[in-house]
């Protein structure tokens, strides 16, 4: 109606709108923005020790129902989770300036295409992941870390690793759009997609691992993995 404000967004749905805008702005999406601990894992290609660099303070409104692990249940995990999400760092000047400048020296990874980046923000639902970022974030880091340091494998295939399902089962895609997605991807880089919610889910349980530990002699015989869910 005229003169009547639009209704406020809750921070949920704003956080998602904007996500979603970013997504679809080339001028943002060609190459994705990284953090400094993201840059430093992107630089080096290995896990890091940063201690004395960096301090981790928490996030006074954080909140672990904005997030991919929304439906876990159990206080203790939920408590365990948010240990891992909830905190805001602060870096040393010269270790800041001097990942940054390491940075600069690594080529820039150009992300997937519009089409399939319009999918991902229009017809999937990828919520926030963290108090100061979202799950683009952590998607596009996936994506740059594989063209950087896995260079003969698609870096899409970790762009979308998790959009048929995460860990703490939330489900970006809905079933009904399989066949747009597999339009966007290549056979291959499908296969490995639809694995990936099966297979993150016989690690956290350790059954694949313990089976691998099992059958060690043979390992250098294994020639294909098939799943059922």
């Amino acid at each position: 109606n005229k003169g009547t404000a639009p209704p406020e967004l809750d921070p949920h749905a704003r956080d998602c709108a904007i996500m979603c805008l970013s997504v679809l702005d080339p001028a943002k999406m060609t190459i994705a923005t990284h953090d400094i601990r993201r840059q430093q894992a992107l630089t080096v290609g290995h896990p890091t020790d940063n201690a004395g660099l960096v301090k981790a303070q928490l996030i006074a409104e954080f909140d672990l129902n904005k997030t991919i692990f929304k439906g876990i249940g159990s206080p203790v995990a939920r408590l365990y989770q948010r240990t891992k999400l909830d905190h805001d760092y602060t870096w040393d000047e010269a270790a800041r300036t001097q990942i940054e400048k390491a940075y600069a020296k690594v080529p820039q990874h150009v992300s997937a295409g519009e089409p399939l980046l319009k999918f991902m923000a229009t017809e999937c639902d990828f919520a926030i992941e963290h108090a100061d970022g979202n799950f683009m974030d952590h998607l596009n880091f996936c994506q740059d870390y594989a063209a950087i340091h896995y260079r003969e494998a698609s870096p899409t295939v970790q762009l979308l690793h998790s959009i048929l399902g995460v860990g703490s089962n939330i489900f970006p895609m809905s079933k009904d759009k399989l066949p747009t997605l597999t339009s966007l991807l290549t056979p291959a880089e499908f296969t490995q997609i639809e694995a990936f919610p099966t297979l993150l889910r016989l690690l956290l349980s350790r059954q694949l691992m313990d089976l691998a530990m099992q059958n060690e002699a043979r390992l250098d015989s294994l020639q294909s993995g098939h799943m059922f869910r």
